[in-house]
């Protein structure tokens, strides 16, 4: 079936899928060992005379800092993250992955063998790598929430990527409103509107109620009442009385008195 209307919606649902999935995939910086070597070899290749010859501080700064941005940029650049690596956990290292497929290599070999040992072997392994995921775990939240190196505008962000209900948060682009039956598209002409609609908001609310003359709480209100509360003394013997009632079982409080 051909679909008359331009592109079909298979097409449609393909690409916004693909479009979803890339959404996933945050921009990242690799820096693996052969990148920073390159980043070390540009490092030493560049002729720092202009900054220890200079008698500007700002423009030997200013020189230092083009190199060390340029080559950082160039060495390290700005990709999307793969696809495999967005679906590792945070806190799996390399030495984990590894561990990992020698599990899976021990497994295959027990399956095919039907050993005993082999069987011994798999599942001993898989015992200490199920301790050095749980270990790697911990010790990374422990880095992650250590008050000492991060701050509390920190601890909160990373406190809110871990529990946040939204994790994918999309924000929307307002790039035109209808105002008066006509379509507004400058940045500062829709937030001046929006301002204009939202600070007249309380006074088109007060418009739309009469005015009255300001007994109207009479109508739901009962009269005063005229007498006063009286509390009688609380005794001694009273307060005696109810501490004697408390349980022995219960916790000292911060006196280290038990009831």
């Amino acid at each position: 079936m051909v679909w008359p209307y331009g592109p079909s919606p298979e097409l449609l649902i393909n690409f916004w899928q693909r479009q979803t999935l890339q959404q996933d995939r945050p921009l990242v910086r690799i820096f693996s060992e052969k990148n920073i070597n390159h980043f070390k070899n540009d490092i030493s290749r560049i002729d720092w005379a202009p900054v220890y010859n200079s008698n500007d501080v700002n423009e030997g700064y200013s020189y230092f800092e083009d190199k060390i941005k340029t080559s950082y940029q160039k060495n390290f650049k700005i990709v999307r993250q793969s696809r495999k690596r967005a679906k590792d956990k945070t806190w799996i290292t390399a030495g984990l992955k590894l561990s990992s497929r020698h599990k899976n290599i021990l497994y295959k070999k027990w399956l095919k063998s039907k050993s005993s040992v082999d069987e011994e072997r798999y599942k001993t392994y898989r015992k200490h790598y199920k301790q050095l995921i749980k270990e790697a775990k911990r010790t990374y939240y422990k880095e992650l929430f250590d008050t000492r190196s991060n701050s509390v505008k920190q601890l909160w962000n990373n406190r809110n990527q871990i529990v946040s209900l939204s994790k994918n948060k999309r924000t929307n682009i307002i790039n035109k409103i209808l105002v008066n039956n006509y379509y507004v598209g400058d940045p500062k002409t829709i937030s001046n509107h929006f301002n204009q609609y939202f600070c007249s908001v309380g006074l088109n609310l007060q418009n739309q109620f009469k005015q009255k003359d300001g007994s109207e709480f009479r109508s739901y209100l009962n009269s005063p009442i005229k007498d006063s509360m009286f509390c009688y003394a609380v005794s001694k013997d009273e307060i005696l009385n109810i501490i004697a009632k408390f349980k022995n079982k219960k916790s000292s409080g911060p006196d280290n008195i038990t009831p």
